[in-house]
């Protein structure tokens, strides 16, 4: 009963899960151009594409649309100091830049820049487990900018 009563107040909110994302049809058979070098945000970016219905081919003659990810940048900077002078929080920031369009000219993304920012505290006593935590945010924030890339490639879809 209550499973039902918990089921019905959700699907009452608008609540639903996330399925696959209605991206463009143009980009059924995608060229993906990686301009920034390997890293996180383009394997995450692939992974999300495939994930979404999105064959990736490794011929531009083969394709319908070209997404090119024109650079990827991180940041950190320290958000507080100890009395000691250490900085004991930090912000890491990732920015992805990209752009796609269909090959036949039918749509455009024109370049899009987005980021996402992740903070983290750190004391003295933990300076050993800072690489890890940073390697799991920067993983984190990957998959955060590859979803947020399909958002902007689905709000697309419908426009010319």
């Amino acid at each position: 009963m209550c499973v039902v009563a918990l089921a019905l107040a959700l699907a009452g909110c608008g609540f639903h899960l996330r399925g696959q994302a209605e991206l463009p049809p143009a980009l059924g058979r995608t060229f993906f151009i990686n301009q920034a070098g390997a890293g996180p945000v383009a394997r995450a970016l692939k992974q999300a594409l495939s994930a979404n219905g999105v064959t990736l081919v490794d011929n531009r003659n083969q394709a319908t649309a070209v997404l090119t990810v024109l650079s990827v940048g991180t940041s950190q900077r320290a958000l507080t100091v100890s009395v000691l002078n250490q900085a004991t929080s930090y912000a890491l920031t990732t920015t992805l830049r990209f752009s796609a369009a269909a090959i036949d000219g039918s749509w455009k993304l024109p370049p899009q820049t987005l980021s996402v920012e992740r903070q983290y505290s750190l004391s003295t006593t933990q300076l050993q487990s800072q690489g890890a935590e940073v390697d799991l945010l920067t993983r984190s924030s990957a998959r955060e900018l590859a979803n947020l890339a399909l958002l902007r490639l689905q709000a697309q879809a419908g426009r010319p």
